[in-house]
C-alpha cells in the first residue's frame, strides 16, 4: 500500500501571525480539536458539510490562522476546509476473535499512518450499491507471529454477504478511516509494524476476480508523529462497524 508521508505547508511572512494549511487526524476533547500533535484548534470558520462537536475523533484539513488570542502556546485558530468522520476501534487479540471476525472478505489499505498513538488507515471494500448495511473491519493482533519488538496484525473484513467484485454494475467501493490505538499492546519505544489484508488481485489495468496477500511495514515511535495524506479521500461512507 503506498504511504503517504507529506502535508503542503506555506510559511508565513509577519509578525507572530502563523498562516499555513495542515492536514491532521485528532480528538474532540471537551469541545475542542486536539490533533495528533498535540495541537489546539479553535474553529472560527467552516467552508464545508460536517459537524466536529458530534464527532470523537475526526480528520480535518485546515487553514491555521493564527494562534488563539490569550490561549496556549499551542492554541491557534482555524478555517476548516473538509472534515471526515473516524471509526476508533481498538486491536482485537487473536484468541479473542469472534466467528464474525473470523470472516476474511476482501478489504485494502490504501493509506496508513502513525499518530497519536494510534494505526490511523484509509481502508476500502466493495458494497452493494444503495445497501445500508454495515460491515465489520478488525485489526487483530497475532501475538504469535510476533517477536522481539516486531509485532504483527492482520486487518478482516466481514461483508456478511455483501462480497462482491469490485468493478460490477451492483457494487461500488466504500471508503471509510479508521484508527486503531496501539499503546496498551506496544510498550517498545521504538517497533517494527507489520500489517496484513486480503485484496484482489491487480492485472495492471483494473483488478481481477482472485484475491492475494498484502502487507505492509510501518516503524513505531512511542511519541512519533507522521503526517496524514494532505487531503480526504472523496466518497467517505460510513458503512463501517
Amino acid at each position: 500500500a503506498a504511504m503517504i508521508a507529506a502535508t503542503l505547508m506555506v510559511s508565513c511572512q509577519k509578525d507572530n501571525t502563523i498562516q499555513y494549511n495542515n492536514a491532521t487526524m485528532g480528538n474532540i476533547v471537551e469541545g475542542k480539536f486536539i490533533s495528533d500533535q498535540g495541537n489546539i484548534f479553535n474553529v472560527v470558520d467552516q467552508q464545508c458539510i460536517g459537524d466536529l462537536q458530534s464527532m470523537n475523533r475526526a480528520f480535518v484539513v485546515c487553514d491555521v490562522l493564527n494562534r488563539t488570542a490569550g490561549g496556549s502556546e499551542n492554541e491557534y485558530d482555524v478555517r476548516v476546509n473538509q472534515i471526515a468522520t473516524v471509526v476508533t476501534k481498538d486491536p482485537v487479540y487473536h484468541t479473542e476473535v469472534t466467528e464474525a471476525m473470523m470472516t476474511q472478505d476482501p478489504v485494502h489499505v490504501e493509506n496508513a499512518w502513525i499518530a497519536g498513538g494510534y494505526i490511523n488507515m484509509l481502508v476500502s471494500f466493495d458494497v452493494k450499491t444503495g445497501s445500508k448495511t454495515k460491515h465489520l473491519v478488525n485489526l487483530v493482533f497475532d501475538k504469535e507471529a510476533s517477536t522481539g519488538n516486531q509485532y504483527v496484525f492482520n486487518l478482516r473484513h466481514n461483508s456478511f454477504g455483501e462480497s462482491l467484485i469490485y468493478g460490477t454494475a451492483d457494487s461500488q467501493l466504500a471508503h471509510n478511516y479508521v484508527s486503531f490505538p496501539i499503546t496498551d499492546i506496544i510498550k517498545d519505544n521504538t517497533a517494527e509494524i507489520i500489517i496484513n489484508w486480503t485484496w484482489f488481485k491487480s492485472n495492471g489495468f483494473e483488478w481481477t476476480k482472485d484475491t492475494q496477500e498484502y502487507s505492509c511495514k510501518m516503524t513505531y515511535t512511542k511519541g512519533g508523529f507522521e503526517q496524514a495524506p494532505v487531503a480526504i479521500a472523496s466518497k467517505v461512507t460510513t458503512n463501517l462497524n
